[in-house]
């Protein structure tokens, strides 16, 4: 536990050198929230983790005050209670995931409403990388909670359907077409998990053979 605190400190110095980058473009700086604490990524028992849950940032967040992302310093969080539900669903919990976002700093619209959250987003993608590839093996899937962290990450015209034909055919994006290397898989908060037999049985069987 405490070499994971340490590693956890080390990234968040890395996080300065995007955040710096940030910085010193104007048309971003103008999105960036200045002095307000980077939420921290949530983990149990990282020697338990089966997978690991993405979120676009944390702007949803008025406050600009939690601690962990996703408010997870709060059981019961608003902002996971739909992903919680999903990964019960398949047989996981609060005690063997981690949950970082992609873009880690407040921005001063929420996701969808940022017109430059893409290149926020690739700013940080390294540091995600860099982040999960030193904590996890390459098995460890990634469960994407928004359309555009899908979009962020897979390669370029690697998918053309839809995200509900996801859950239809029970597709998942494979390690080759997506920038993580690590098999993706969709948990948007408006498709429950229960709802899709087939996309929720092949999810289990790649948890389960962890």
């Amino acid at each position: 536990m405490e070499e994971t605190e340490n590693l956890i400190s080390l990234f968040d110095k890395n996080n300065m050198s995007a955040i710096k980058t940030i910085k010193n473009n104007a048309e971003l700086n103008r999105f960036y929230v200045d002095k307000t604490r980077i939420p921290k990524p949530f983990y149990g028992n990282i020697a338990n983790v089966k997978a690991i849950v993405i979120g676009p940032d944390p702007s949803l967040d008025k406050s600009l005050s939690n601690k962990y992302v996703f408010g997870l310093e709060n059981p019961g969080s608003k902002y996971f209670r739909s992903h919680e539900f999903n990964l019960r669903t398949i047989g996981l919990g609060l005690d063997n995931i981690y949950v970082q976002n992609l873009v880690q700093n407040y921005c001063t619209r929420v996701t969808d409403k940022n017109p430059n959250w893409f290149e926020f987003a690739e700013i940080w993608k390294p540091t995600l990388k860099q982040e999960l590839d030193t904590l996890f093996s390459p098995n460890i899937p990634v469960f994407f909670t928004s359309a555009r962290v899908l979009s962020a990450l897979v390669n370029d015209k690697v998918y053309k359907i839809k995200l509900p034909e996801y859950y239809l055919e029970g597709k998942f994006i494979k390690p080759s077409e997506n920038y993580l290397n690590r098999t993706m898989i969709p948990m948007l908060g408006s498709h429950y998990y229960n709802k899709w037999e087939l996309f929720s049985k092949k999810a289990k069987e790649i948890i389960h053979k962890l």
